[in-house]
């Protein structure tokens, strides 16, 4: 563990590995609260004070709305089983900025960071939120499908298709953990495989 991090509950079990923060080199803004997606995990504890709180989303990117609330179950139960999550210590579906949190509402999850880069998968072609990708994340959130022609080849990508850099998801179940140890790659594809789909992390500081 890095100076200055908060480890995790117990070293042996903590998920994830070496860096408490997300990756150099990117300022981090403040988040709106009201649009911070969802948030499930046991808070890290020690004495060390830190200067605001960072958040991991993992999203599944697959789930639908009709099993999200099965899967955020059974993802709760494995997490319990492994020591990770406190039983009873988690909130459900509504915004919270500590603690614990699963949500299984149609969310967008973006990562709080000073850089934006969107490219096509197909071409890697540029494109940004605000001349073309913002009405279509609008739509998606209304119950659309997220589906954009790349400005630059024309082709059609789904929102969670794009190149985004840092990562953005869009999904119905996510799980956000404050102040965790960055976890690590394979923590993410173990998270995954348990689930069956795919997940993406975004992250960030409030």
């Amino acid at each position: 563990m890095t100076g200055g991090c908060r480890p995790g509950h117990n070293a042996a079990r903590t998920p994830g590995a070496l860096a408490c923060r997300p990756p150099a080199g990117q300022a981090l803004r403040q988040p709106d609260p009201r649009d911070l997606g969802v948030v499930v995990g046991r808070r890290a504890r020690d004495s060390v004070a830190w200067m605001g709180s960072y958040f991991q989303s993992i999203v599944d990117v697959d789930a639908t709305a009709e099993a999200a609330a099965t899967l955020a179950d059974r993802l709760l139960a494995w997490l319990v089983e492994r020591g990770e999550v406190e039983p009873g210590g988690v909130t459900r579906d509504r915004t919270a900025v500590e603690g614990v949190v699963v949500d299984t509402r149609r969310r967008v999850y973006y990562s709080l960071t000073g850089e934006q880069d969107i490219r096509c998968p197909h071409c890697a072609g540029p494109t940004t939120l605000e001349d073309h990708l913002g009405d279509v994340i609008a739509e998606w959130h209304e119950g659309g499908s997220g589906l954009a022609g790349c400005p630059n080849c024309q082709r059609e990508v789904g929102l969670n298709d794009w190149r985004w850099s840092p990562p953005w998801a869009f999904g119905n179940l996510g799980i956000t953990f404050w102040d965790w140890t960055w976890f690590s790659d394979a923590y993410l594809d173990e998270v995954s495989e348990f689930l069956g789909h795919r997940v993406v992390r975004a992250y960030g500081k409030l």
